[in-house]
């Protein structure tokens, strides 16, 4: 290998490691594409009961080609994409943050404390 051709350095279980200082891209919520971020409450299987940041609570989809491939628990932060439909009740899963994207939406003021509880 060529100076900096392995930048993240791999362990053994696969998952890459960043250096201290490294900046996490973070996908944020569009809301000209109707996506919120949402903490979920319960796991109904191939359902989601998510309390989401604008206030309202929303029983979401997790699509087919999604579903076995993602785990959620809960206290999971996701982003849902609100129905055109019932925008109020209902949503479809979009994405799940990992641990240091999390941190980063505190930082940016997206999440605060009380939302995961």
């Amino acid at each position: 290998m060529t100076n900096g051709a392995n930048r993240h350095k791999q362990h053994s279980h696969g998952k890459p490691t960043f250096p201290q200082g490294e900046y996490i891209r973070v996908r944020l919520p569009k809301a000209s594409k109707r996506e919120v971020i949402g903490v979920v409450q319960e796991h109904f299987g191939s359902k989601l009961l998510v309390k989401c940041m604008d206030g309202f609570t929303r029983i979401c989809r997790i699509p087919g080609k999604i579903r076995y491939k993602v785990h959620i628990k809960p206290g999971s932060v996701i982003l849902v994409k609100k129905w055109e439909i019932q925008a109020d009740e209902k949503g479809d899963y979009l994405y799940k943050y990992s641990p240091a994207q999390v941190k980063q939406l505190f930082k940016k003021g997206f999440l605060k404390k009380e939302d995961l509880e």
